[in-house]
This record gives structure tokens, C-alpha cells and sequence, in this order.
């Protein structure tokens, strides 16, 4: 009898731990913009916004793929707003191969500091000159 009221209580634990309310993560802001690399749209890339935590922000990263010199971050999955760090990687997008998806490197790890708006919202940066 013991067994089954463990296992019984075993069960019910499992259960509405799996059907139980669902944690929401903090509130995602859809953003996009464009990438202009020596005054021209960058033709391929990928963008990082990494909430920054020496200024007390906190998140997710968020990634998105650039395709000529535009970005958008994937629906749902925005950023938390606020500061953060964003990191950018440019490509060619020329010669592209299976071990070279997005061509030959441009620059990589090109880092700019930004305040996000708390909202839907459009953001550019500009990358060399």
C-alpha cells in the first residue's frame, strides 16, 4: 500500500510538472534595421545583441542573419531593450561554399555599445567609413 501512495505522489508531481504554467521569460521587443559597411549594405552577416550586464541589464542574446544590409530579429525572439552590446560579423557572400555559407569575412567581432528602446523599433549601424 506505502508503494502505491509513493508512486501515486511520484506521478502527480511529474505531471504538473510537465503540464504545469509555463515560465515566461522577461518581455522581447521585435527590432530590425539596416548594416551599411563602408557606405554600402553589408551583404551578409550575422548581428548578436547581448544585454548588457555591467550596466544591470539582463536576457537572452538574441541573434539574427543579415542579408543585404538588412536584419530583423526572428519573430518572438527580440531583445529585452535596454543596454547592450552588439557584436557584428560581415561577409562578401561571394564564393559561397558549404564551409563558407556566407563567403569570405569582411570584419568579424565588430563591437558597438547601444541603449535599446523598450519597444518595437528600428535600429541602423553603420560599420567602417
Amino acid at each position: 500500500m506505502r508503494m502505491w501512495i509513493i508512486l501515486a505522489i511520484f506521478t502527480a508531481t511529474v505531471t504538473l510538472g510537465c503540464n504545469g504554467p509555463t515560465t515566461e521569460g522577461p518581455q522581447r521587443f521585435p527590432l530590425s534595421g539596416t548594416i551599411t559597411y563602408k557606405g554600402a549594405p553589408l551583404p551578409a552577416g550575422k548581428i548578436y545583441f547581448e544585454p548588457d550586464g555591467k550596466k544591470d541589464n539582463s536576457g537572452p542574446m538574441v541573434t539574427a542573419e543579415i542579408k543585404d544590409g538588412k536584419y530583423e530579429t526572428p519573430p518572438g525572439k527580440g531583445t529585452v531593450g535596454g543596454s547592450h552590446i552588439v557584436r557584428i560579423d560581415g561577409y562578401d557572400a561571394k564564393n559561397v561554399t558549404e564551409h563558407d555559407p556566407l563567403g569570405s569575412a569582411l570584419f568579424i567581432n565588430h563591437v558597438i555599445e547601444v541603449d535599446l528602446p523598450k519597444d518595437e523599433a528600428t535600429e541602423d549601424f553603420t560599420v567602417g567609413k
